[in-house]
């Protein structure tokens, strides 16, 4: 497939965080067996409120040239415990 077409769909949205827009790299392989890769969004996530903090599960929808089908994978929710009440910088 075309790597550069997948489209992650909306970003569910955060509860005392805040997310910055990702960082995207691609990989390509480029074989005689035909072409393959991955491609990554990286997230900067800021707590901005104390307390158990989750990141919601985020579904892709992609064809699977292989299978010939269209296929759904999800993320797990990830969660956060947040201490402090952000008042207080930690030194560098």
């Amino acid at each position: 497939g075309n790597l550069g077409a997948i489209d992650p769909g909306e970003w569910p949205a955060l509860s005392g965080l805040e997310r910055y827009e990702p960082a995207v790299t691609s990989e390509v392989d480029a074989t005689a067996a035909g072409t393959g890769g991955k491609k990554t969004w990286t997230f900067l996530v800021v707590a901005r409120a104390a307390g158990s903090l989750e990141i919601p599960a985020h579904t892709l929808h992609f064809f699977n040239p292989k299978s010939a089908t269209y296929e759904t994978v999800s993320s797990q929710p990830i969660t956060l415990e947040v201490i402090g009440d952000g008042s207080e910088v930690p030194a560098s």
